[in-house]
């Protein structure tokens, strides 16, 4: 047996008979929660802020406004830029989510953490994608307020990884 499988074997006897020590059974639970978090926010957020425009489109009496293109086209554009401009807040919530797991072991704590992170990043990226100008982001308010609602959405209805105290 070499080196590195004893100090695994240390690590794990050495948590074995205390629970709340146990460290974070690997990344790839942490992985999936963020990704579902992640598509979930960037699904509903897209298809709110097309609902709140066709509502607002309609209620002016104006109609939607597709200049000819289909409405789906622009979903889908939206969609793209989406994911594309979401990626390194993606990393950087599941590196949040990785570093607070191993420190809080409440999932309660979790997820109230874990929206600060998210809304901070979300506000973040539209704040550095208007150019820092904050007239931009409060004229701008209707984009980013579905994708808030959605990544608080998100947060709250997905579970974490089991072995956290509810």
């Amino acid at each position: 047996m070499d080196k590195f499988c004893k100090e695994h074997l240390h690590l794990q006897s050495m948590f074995a008979n205390e629970p709340h020590m146990k460290p974070i059974s690997g990344l790839r639970i942490n992985y999936r929660f963020t990704i579902k978090v992640w598509l979930t926010s960037i699904l509903l957020g897209t298809t709110l802020f097309f609902a709140f425009k066709l509502i607002r489109d309609l209620s002016l009496s104006e109609g939607p406004h597709t200049d000819g293109i289909s409405p789906l086209f622009y979903f889908i554009i939206a969609l793209a830029l989406a994911v594309i401009l979401s990626v390194p807040s993606l990393l950087l919530f599941a590196a949040g989510y990785n570093f607070i797991a191993g420190y809080i072991y409440n999932s309660f704590r979790i997820k109230f953490t874990l929206v600060l992170i998210a809304e901070a990043l979300c506000w973040l990226s539209f704040y550095v994608g208007f150019g820092g100008c904050p007239e931009a982001v409060i004229m701008n308010l209707d984009i980013i307020l579905p994708y808030a609602i959605a990544i608080f959405i998100s947060i709250i209805v997905y579970r974490l990884s089991s072995g956290f105290n509810e």
